[in-house]
């Protein structure tokens, strides 16, 4: 369903304990690292079950972030909002009115000027 509304994702195996991804270094790899367990299901070593797939005890669905952030400014409305960090002024003295306000998002204006001046950059 996520792909046909043109998001796509990544399924990734994972650890049955939760301790390590199975992917990049170590996508070929058929235990975990730190508890041992397996990666997938026991089956039975019958003749009709080779052809299968092994099944993995947990799958991760990745939703990568630049997709998602692509379809948001594809709408004029959203995409207004999205910059409007810049745009709008919502100054109250001592109150945090948008995370632009806080002190983290200003040093990073002020190391990073060129990607500050953008404002679809968010």
């Amino acid at each position: 369903m996520l792909t046909s509304l043109g998001m796509p994702y990544e399924k990734i195996d994972a650890c049955y304990n939760g301790c390590m991804l199975f992917r990049k270094e170590h996508k070929d790899k058929i235990t975990c690292d730190k508890c041992g367990e397996p990666r997938y299901h026991e089956r039975n070593h019958s003749d009709s079950n080779k052809h299968l797939k092994p099944i993995a005890w947990k799958v991760l669905r990745y939703l990568p972030i630049i997709p998602r952030i692509k379809r948001l400014f594809i709408s004029e409305e959203i995409a207004k909002h999205m910059g409007s960090h810049k745009e709008t002024c919502w100054k109250k003295p001592g109150v945090m009115m948008h995370p632009s306000d806080g002190e983290a998002w200003k040093a990073f204006d002020k190391l990073f000027p060129d990607f500050a001046n953008e404002p679809r950059n968010i």
